[in-house]
């Protein structure tokens, strides 16, 4: 798990999940206005530091699935704990 703060003021905490088949996924969880979100795309590193952190989010297109998470349920995704 990462946290980091980004330029847009929100903190960020960064999750790497797997199923059982050990296919991974990145969840990314962060509260605006009061309401709590979870995103996640196939993108399975952390990030390093804030800098990486601001253009996961925000530069890259890493195709991420907004509140999809019973997806992630469904299909046997728990966070990693290595």
């Amino acid at each position: 798990m990462r946290k980091f703060t980004l330029n847009d003021g929100l903190t960020y905490i960064f999750e790497k999940w797997e199923n059982k088949e050990g296919v991974g996924a990145l969840v990314v969880f962060y509260t605006k206005n009061g309401e709590s979100f979870g995103i996640w795309t196939s993108e399975t590193y952390l990030p390093e530091n804030q800098e990486e952190a601001q253009e996961m989010i925000y530069d890259n297109d890493l195709d991420w699935q907004v509140e999809n998470m019973t997806f992630l349920y469904d299909n046997g995704f728990k966070k990693h704990n290595r």
